[in-house]
């Protein structure tokens, strides 16, 4: 939490810093002792003297403590941090000498050798086993049928599997755990081996049970690295439970005191507005009634998954898709998001099987209480640390006809504490104020919609979606790889989206022929090439009137668009024009642009119609958004540039000590191993004691003050002068060549080692960009530098 610190002086946002950066404009009286800061973790904004982290820096008058209660983060549509970096105006006191840690000893990694030896890890054996004993060989159809081992019965529906699938049953008793005092086991681990098929329709697994009335009882998956994953919850009482699964891993039950249970305040560290998605639930052109499930299984994966390895929050990071200046409040290009989002929709078939399956085996005959329902929530988020996904609807009963559903939802609970779930809801993106109270035996009622822009409902039908039991989680790894590709080169929904080709014509050749931008995402122009395009256009029936006073430029969109579909233009993030596309001939857009340097933006989109409750509704759905570097004539960067200068990333190094660390412990476990009387370790279990075995000083990813003069040599070449602030001040001097909208130049370090910066520039006044330090050829660091002039 020493990062990411925001301060407001008259009405203005600053930020973010590290703590330690702002705790010194306190202690020199740069700000006053009542100034409002933020950070996340401390939710709204508050004065600087009602928070313990600045008591020894301010007067002691000053130093009011406020009392310690949990406060969610800002309410939605309220002030917020600012999301990107204004110049850095209050810069900490001046020490010279060298760069202190910005590179590898900043990281100080170490390896804790010793540890490896006298104190070997269980590694991810989290259950003790005994060996296992087979109580039931046999096969299903595609007719489908019930397999009753005794110990554990399973229901296949009719369709689950295209052909016969063999089914391989043991039991292995449990001869201690690691999983704390929570986690008390009732049954077996069951072994279930099915040669790794997923079925088509969920499946039902029902575990006798014996539990006392004050008890709850949910069953597990039991994963092989170690870990414990929740079954979506169909019925339990005190002799059964009956969950229901796509899929088999080892399962057991587990059961807990309702009084303990109730008693828990359960965090999981999720958070709206830093971990879920940035973009609201308005669906797109393969989901048009929304992809809230998309969206909130492929949150909670990123958080579980990925952010655990170091990645930082999702909510930023691919907002505005690969663009490094972020846009929080215009969503529309976060377009890779929402395409990732409505892929996972569709494949994991929400308004298919599994809506059926809901509505049979959960909502309809609602054979789980509310009650219940929040205990299954509440321990699955103990046990494994996790946030869980939940399925809502709108649940009507009469008692004189069937009971219907309408308005499915799916949402994430992060937290529960004192008879109250907080929900992250992909229809209102960061907003940390949104809870489903237990009042009694009902959940809720829960205020939200099937979608952003739909009518509100009230949702009063809960259930436990799970993690891997329903959707494939798996793909989303191969999703989430094609978020850091160029927007032009992400493949993520290109077997599912309609295209969006366009061209944009930057010349005009000999014989009267376009000349088009070789990269769709950048585009230069030269006075003469302007001409050569003016005058092949001037008389094209959308021609601009005043193009003798405004420059202008041309994009060609090819022949196929939908007649129901639109494109719209914008300059950052301001629209400037829209227009229908057309099914036949090529279209021609004109676009006006100033000098220097445009992000000019493309949002295309379907036209379609979605029915609620009888009522006719357009959708605008969202297929892709573009955006355009634009430069307009010579750029000149000369100036003073400041801002940040952050590592992000040491993984590369992380893997270099991995690899150090490994070698160092199979040498030191052959020669030792035999002397403590210990078998000698398996590679897998060497690799796992190593990088839990290795430490890094969190402080080196904290954001430094940076400074940038540019003196320009010639169109192209600059002088640079950068200078780093850390617990020192380092000054650098180095050449940039700008060139196709980025600057490129390299920093050499005191140790020899060098960053290579590539920043872009956006809006004539921002560069913002990547940087990465090798060590030899290996990636071993990467961060980001944003700069303001």
């Amino acid at each position: 939490m020493t990062d990411n610190w925001y301060a407001s002086v008259s009405g203005q946002n600053y930020g973010p810093y590290n703590l330690q950066n702002l705790r010194n404009m306190f202690e020199c009286g740069e700000l006053r002792p009542d100034t409002m800061v933020y950070h996340q973790t401390i939710g709204n904004w508050r004065p600087a003297n009602q928070l313990s982290h600045f008591a020894d820096v301010l007067p002691s008058s000053n130093y009011q403590p406020a009392a310690n209660n949990y406060q969610p983060a800002s309410p939605y549509g309220t002030p917020v941090p600012p999301q990107g970096i204004p110049p850095y105006n209050v810069k900490p006191k001046k020490k010279h000498g060298c760069l202190k840690g910005c590179l590898i000893s900043v990281l100080a990694v170490v390896l804790v050798i010793v540890g490896l030896v006298i104190f070997w890890p269980d590694g991810p054996r989290n259950l003790e086993l005994a060996r296992g004993k087979s109580i039931e060989k046999t096969s299903i159809d595609q007719a489908g049928g019930v397999i009753d081992a005794g110990e554990i019965i399973i229901s296949v529906p009719e369709d689950a599997f295209a052909g016969k699938t063999s089914f391989n049953i043991k039991t292995k008793e449990i001869k201690e755990h690691h999983f704390g005092e929570a986690f008390d086991p009732i049954t077996p681990v069951f072994s279930i081996d099915n040669n790794g098929k997923r079925s088509e329709d969920p499946m039902t697994v029902t575990i006798p049970i014996d539990i006392a009335a004050d008890e709850f009882a949910m069953a597990f998956y039991y994963n092989k690295d170690g870990s414990l994953e929740p079954l979506p919850l169909i019925y339990q009482d005190s002799s059964q439970i009956v969950a229901a699964t796509t899929h088999f891993s080892d399962i057991v039950a587990s059961k807990i005191s309702i009084e303990e249970l109730m008693a828990l305040d359960i965090d999981t560290g999720f958070r709206p507005g830093v971990d879920d998605w940035s973009f609201a639930n308005y669906g797109s052109q393969i989901s048009p009634g929304g992809h809230c499930a998309g969206q909130s299984v492929s949150m909670a994966y990123y958080y579980n998954e990925l952010k655990s390895e170091g990645d930082p929050g999702l909510h930023l990071i691919f907002d505005n898709n690969t663009q490094q200046v972020k846009t929080p409040q215009f969503d529309r290009d976060d377009s890779l998001g929402i395409r990732l989002a409505s892929v996972m929709q569709e494949e994991g078939d929400w308004d298919g099987y599994y809506w059926d399956f809901l509505y049979e085996q959960i909502h309809k005959q609602k054979y789980v209480s509310d009650r219940q329902m929040y205990y299954a929530f509440a321990y699955s988020m103990h046990l494994t640390g996790e946030p869980q996904m939940m399925g809502i609807f709108v649940r009507e009963a009469n008692p004189s006809e069937e009971i219907k559903l309408s308005a499915g939802h799916a949402i994430v609970i992060y937290r529960i504490a004192q008879g109250t779930m907080y929900v992250a809801d992909p229809n209102f993106p960061g907003n940390a104020n949104l809870t489903i109270p237990l009042n009694g035996e009902i959940l809720g009622p829960y205020v939200s919609k099937t979608s952003a822009n739909k009518p509100d409902r009230l949702y009063n039908s809960y259930s436990l979606i799970g993690k891997t039991a329903i959707f494939d989680y798996g793909m989303m790894s191969g999703l989430f790889s094609e978020m850091d590709e160029p927007t032009q080169e992400s493949k993520i929904g290109n077997d599912h989206f309609g295209g969006t080709l366009y061209e944009i014509v930057v010349d005009v050749d000999k014989d009267g022929d376009f000349v088009f931008a070789k990269n769709p995402e950048l585009a230069v122009f030269e006075e003469d090439a302007k001409n050569r395009i003016k005058e092949k256009l001037k008389n094209h029936a959308s021609a601009p009137d005043d193009w003798d006073k405004q420059d202008y430029m041309a994009i060609q969109l090819a022949a196929g668009a939908s007649n129901k579909g639109h494109v719209r233009i914008y300059s950052g993030t301001t629209e400037l024009d829209r227009k229908q596309t057309q099914s036949t001939g090529k279209m021609v857009f004109f676009i006006p642009i100033r000098g220097g340097v445009n992000d000019i933006g493309m949002a295309f989109y379907d036209r379609g119609i979605a029915v609620i409750d009888g009522v006719s509704y357009n959708d605008d759905n969202i297929i892709h958004f573009h955006r355009i570097k634009v430069e307009n004539g010579e750029v000149d960067l000369t100036g003073t540039w400041e801002g940040t200068f952050q590592i992000t990333d040491a993984g590369g190094l992380m893997e270099y000590a991995q690899w150090i660390g490994e070698f160092v412990a199979k040498g030191i476990m052959q020669g030792l191993a035999p002397a403590f009387g210990v078998d000698m370790p398996s590679d897998e279990e060497i690799s796992q004691a190593v990088r839990d075995s290795i430490e890094v000083n969190e402080e080196a990813f904290e954001p430094f003050p940076m400074t940038v003069q540019l003196s320009q040599i010639d169109k192209q070449n600059y002088d640079a002068k950068i200078t780093i602030t850390t617990e020192v001040e380092s000054i650098y001097e180095t050449k940039a060549k700008y060139k196709d909208g980025k600057v490129i130049y390299k920093m050499v370090f005191e140790d020899g080692s060098a960053a290579d910066f590539t920043l872009y520039l956006h809006d004539n006044n921002v560069l913002a960009g990547e940087f990465e330090i090798k060590m030899g050829l290996m990636q071993a660091v990467t961060g980001e530098t944003y700069l303001y002039r």
